[in-house]
């Protein structure tokens, strides 16, 4: 019997708690540049349309939003915490900042080491990651899936929590509208330009957490 990675459960609530911390970093102006990058501000607010949603907007900003500097808010965060940041904070921002997102067919799970087999469909090749709720879903396997993956050696790979779920139904038409985007997106990083259209097809083509699914608002 396969097990659960040792180091999993630790990454996972150390991160969470990094997260918000990151998120922190970001000023009021940013909040609005970010909100109009992913055309998020309706009648001079910003409104999403659920929760889950706000996480995903929140996982743009900690990684893909490049401030006049050059420096996403994870290199600000470690460059004004250097000196406090715990070893696995440091582990967890080094695979941040070599972090990298894309649209996967989920294949298969395994619920004893809490794994789930990808492919990769805009790179090719396949990965397994671990993740507790995703392996623990029967219908696991009727998604494709858009997400940022975090990898920490060979032998673990874990998604940043803010995955984006399409049915499999949909996936020739999610692919084919993404790289339509792609095309009239405005500069920016293949990450961010990548992310910003996902994010748009989720509004449109996603399945909804619908237990989650309230609209929220930021002034």
């Amino acid at each position: 019997m396969r097990h659960i990675h040792p180091d999993y459960d630790q990454l996972r609530a150390v991160g969470k708690d990094l997260n918000s911390a990151l998120f922190k970093e970001l000023t009021q102006d940013e909040y609005k540049i970010v909100a109009r990058r992913l055309e998020t501000i309706k009648k001079g607010k910003m409104r999403f349309d659920s929760y889950e949603q706000f996480d995903q907007y929140t996982d743009f900003c900690i990684n893909d939003y490049v401030d006049s500097r050059g420096e996403n808010l994870v290199k600000r965060y470690k460059r004004r915490h250097h000196e406090t940041i715990s070893a696995t904070e440091a582990r967890i921002i080094d695979a941040l900042l070599t972090s990298q997102t894309s649209l996967f067919q989920i294949l298969s799970r395994d619920t004893d080491s809490a794994t789930v087999q990808l492919k990769d469909l805009l790179n090719g090749g396949e990965l397994a990651i671990t993740d507790r709720n995703l392996s623990a879903s029967p219908g696991a396997t009727s998604f494709i899936m858009f997400t940022r993956i975090l990898t920490y050696g060979d032998d673990l790979h874990i998604t940043s929590g803010a995955s984006m779920l399409f049915p499999n139904h949909s996936r020739e038409q999610v692919l084919l509208e993404y790289w339509r985007l792609l095309k009239k997106s405005p500069a920016g990083s293949i990450q961010s330009k990548r992310y910003a259209a996902f994010y748009k097809l989720h509004s449109k083509h996603g399945f909804k957490d619908m237990a989650r699914d309230e609209e929220a608002t930021v002034a």
